[in-house]
């Protein structure tokens, strides 16, 4: 069985597409927790000024 290695063969562009697809499922995974993070922060932020009641 012969292979043509090139940017120019399907399976190398449908190799590139999930590479992409793969890298924004991490960066969204990336970006929500830091989401979360960012909101629980503030949570306890605000939860700290109402038990102290200011």
């Amino acid at each position: 069985m012969t292979s043509s290695n090139g940017p120019s063969t399907p399976n190398n562009a449908v190799k590139n597409q999930n590479n992409q697809h793969f890298i924004k499922h991490i960066f969204e995974l990336i970006y929500c927790e830091a989401g979360l993070e960012a909101t629980y922060l503030r949570y306890n932020v605000h939860r700290a000024k109402y038990i102290n009641g200011s």
